[in-house]
């Protein structure tokens, strides 16, 4: 049977294919309830939207066609299968309308809508066909609830509670409106104001299961219910051929692309609704606008497909494109031979090409871009699964989709690269340059006009190594495996980019590293080859830490080349160590390093603030690989942060180291410090309160008055303190040098010697 274009009014007296009529329409019970009604927020928004639309049609504006009305016919009664809801949204309208303007006739057969899902709401509807309201002012909820024949239980009734709201809100949009012109538009003008097509299906004996799979009664309208219903018409505005495109596809071979055996009910409904946002939201900073989480895809996608010109038409273009991109195509296969996680054994196989790592927690090992924002995109937040490192190599994937871009591997890991050096650019407001940034390179292979991306550290880099593989193509492998180490991601500013060194340095690298538990002689090891500190934000002085791998991240990755050049020289010492290392274990050689080291400090009498690092692994102990000084540097007085801030606890390297190495670590506080660096940090023995305070001339030793003063200047005196200033200073014998006093001897051997000497001394 062949559907027609109807107005609601003129439904009941078509005859339609077959000899069919409809006399009236009842709503089965096993439809869910008219939900139109519903007060939640995202009912509210989807009604205020569709009553705009219908009351603009009746009020002058176009013609306003509600897509596909069908259902069953039994005699004469249309048993809706889809379009309930429209269909009595336009009852409560036409009820209105003829009431206000004295046209409300019983036998009128537009009146003869009912619901089969309850007794009150069937009566509830006769009573209306049967009453005209007197008060035009008020609202009609207020007129209706007032009449003898209302009942106090239907306050109870979703659908009668819906309808109530819906005439309301009719009520507040048309006020001011010639209802007379309006009611002809809607019963009289040809064409009607607002038509649908109806396809009634004539004996098809439908049994009640197809209304529970279509229906699960009570459940709210979802966005993709209206998106597709309204979708459609909104095109036609500037672009037919493009709506036509859409109807034809949307239930068709991009629902293919959506669909899972496994997924649960509205999973492919959702996760369509999704992508069609992302594919939104690139349009939206295509033009340069930043994307609102908060405007919801109705209203954005009538900004910016909904308007004739050349915007809009560009918009559903690349809309269409985005959705025709997957058609046919097994997203899971084909992200799984693009990029891989940095958790999963993806070794390169003989003849392979290895998937480009990306750098996702270990709890989001599947690499399917695609899937990830079907399931979660809400524009972008940078949340675990969908955030703005995904967006942007969704986007380089669908270019090259798109495009058919040649050495597509290449370009996509410049995209990953950029985007692993890129934390604090990747925001909202930086999306329109980020994407054009990605087009460049996806499509045009340009890294010359990057803007968006960390161009002055990571820009750079990705042009000097772009260089370097194209004089020398055979380091293509050494430099892609550097790359993918979850320290560097992308980012060499650390190495040479020296063709003869290169590939063995990126091997002792990747044996450095291999395990966590070689970290307390790496941060000792690469300190004894150099002054390796990164320094941000002035004040803090940044290594790797000798408890867990964040930390080097920075370390080999904060600033640009032109400032790492102590850095790469510490790491090429050590990396050339290991590399000529022989039969020797790395752990031995990098014990064999810190050792020759140390002698070398211990014969020339210079004990600075490396040494001491480098000797005294409690001085490395710090969780975040942080450390302030005072006066802006490292010295004799430091403060060894767990956390990022000074306003969190820390500890005291030189305190910390006297304490277990004086093996009375038990009878001294194990002290904390907070507050800046130029507080004095004082460490109490247990049972005097007597206090150290590493300073730059040795140690500051506090005497509390309860103390027996004599005894405890025996010990101090004995072991070269002097009073001074009210206190004790066990002063450190030094050198001047160029770097200032340095001292001569242990200093944290003669802590722990005079911490020692308190303890057995009864203090």
């Amino acid at each position: 049977m062949r559907s027609l274009q109807t107005s609601y009014a003129d439904l009941f007296t078509h005859v339609f294919e077959g000899d069919v009529t409809i006399a009236r329409i009842e709503v089965p019970i096993l439809q869910r309830d008219f939900a139109q009604g519903r007060q939640d927020a995202r009912t509210r928004r989807i009604r205020e939207n569709f009553l705009d639309a219908i009351v603009a049609a009746i009020t002058g504006g176009p013609p306003l066609s509600l897509d596909f009305v069908y259902g069953d016919v039994q005699g004469d009664a249309l048993l809706p299968l889809d379009g309930q809801q429209r269909l009595t949204a336009l009852f409560l309208l036409h009820w209105y309308l003829a009431a206000r303007c004295d046209r409300l006739d019983p036998s009128l057969p537009w009146l003869r809508l009912t619901y089969a899902t309850r007794a009150s709401a069937r009566m509830f509807c006769q009573q209306l066909a049967k009453i005209l309201p007197t008060q035009e002012q008020a609202p009609p909820s207020r007129w209706i609830t007032d009449q003898p024949w209302f009942l106090q239980t239907w306050e109870d009734d979703p659908t009668i509670q819906s309808m109530l709201v819906v005439l309301d809100d009719l009520h507040r949009k048309l006020h001011g409106v010639d209802l007379e012109q309006a009611w002809r538009r809607l019963t009289d003008d040809e064409p009607a104001a607002i038509t649908f097509h109806i396809l009634p299906m004539k004996a098809m004996g439908l049994g009640d299961d197809i209304y529970i799979k279509m229906n699960s009664r009570g459940k709210p309208l979802t966005e993709f219910e209206l998106f597709k219903a309204r979708f459609e018409r909104l095109l036609e505005s500037s672009s037919p051929s493009s709506a036509r495109e859409f109807a034809r596809k949307i239930d068709g071979e991009w629902a293919d692309v959506f669909w899972r055996p496994d997924a649960r009910d509205g999973a492919m409904d959702a996760a369509m609704v999704r992508y069609i946002r992302y594919l939104t939201d690139v349009c939206v900073w295509h033009v340069g606008q930043v994307a609102n989480p908060a405007e919801d895809l109705e209203s954005l996608a009538l900004r910016i497909y909904g308007s004739a010109g050349g915007d809009a038409a560009a918009h559903v273009d690349r809309l269409l494109k985005g959705m025709d991109a997957w058609v046919g195509v097994e997203t899971n296969t084909w992200f799984a031979s693009k990029f891989v996680s940095q958790h999963a054994d993806a070794g390169r196989g003989a003849g392979q090409v290895s998937p480009l790592r990306l750098f996702r927690p270990a709890d989001r090992g599947n690499c399917d871009l695609f899937a990830a924002c079907c399931r979660s995109h809400d524009t972008g937040a940078r949340n675990r699964d969908f955030g703005w490192p995904e967006a942007l190599l969704l986007y380089a994937s669908l270019l090259h989709r798109l495009h058919r871009t040649e050495d597509v591997g290449r370009r996509l890991r410049v995209v990953r690269n950029l985007i692993e050096g890129s934390a604090d650019e990747l925001r909202g407001d930086r999306m329109p340059e980020l994407l054009e940034d990605v087009r460049r390179i996806i499509v045009d292979g340009q890294l010359d006009t990057i803007s968006g991306f960390n161009q002055r550290i990571h820009g750079a880099e990705e042009r000097a190594k772009r260089e370097l593989l194209q004089a020398h193509p055979a380091l293509e492998p050494v430099v892609f495996e550097l790359e993918d180490h979850p320290l560097l991601r992308g980012c060499l500013v650390a190495f040479e980019l020296d063709a003869q060194t290169l590939p063995r340095r990126a091997r002792a690298f990747a044996e450095l590293f291999s395990s966590e538990r070689l970290l307390p002689l790496i941060t000792g090891a690469l300190l004894a080859a150099g002054d390796y500190a990164i320094r941000v934000r002035g004040r803090f002085f940044l290594f790797g830490s000798s408890r867990n791998l964040a930390p080097w991240r920075d370390v080999f990755s904060a600033t640009w080349r032109e400032d790492m050049g102590a850095t790469r020289e510490a790491l090429s010492r050590l990396l050339d160590h290991v590399a000529a290392r022989g039969e020797a274990s790395v752990p031995d050689a990098l014990q064999g390093f810190v050792d020759d080291y140390l002698s070398r400090c211990e014969q020339a009498q210079r004990h600075d603030w490396r040494y001491y690092f480098v000797k005294y692994d409690a001085m490395r102990e710090g969780a975040s690989g942080r450390y302030v000084g005072i006066d802006g540097r490292l010295g004799y007085s430091v403060c060894m942060l767990d956390k990022q801030q000074m306003n969190s606890y820390y500890r005291d390297p030189y305190l910390h180291a006297v304490r277990i190495h004086s093996g009375a670590h038990d009878d001294l506080v194990d002290k904390d410090f907070t507050g800046y660096e130029t507080v004095p940090r004082w460490m109490p023995l247990k049972k005097s309160d007597i206090a150290l305070r590493a300073v730059a001339e040795g140690f500051h030793v506090q005497v509390p008055s309860s103390v027996d003063g004599e005894a405890a200047r025996h010990v101090l005196a004995a072991h070269g303190a002097t009073p001074t200033d009210g206190r004790w200073l066990l002063s450190i014998p030094q050198a001047p040098s160029s770097d200032g006093p340095v001292d001569t001897v242990d200093r944290v051997q003669r802590g722990a010697a005079l911490v020692r000497a308190l303890v057995e001394a009864g203090y």
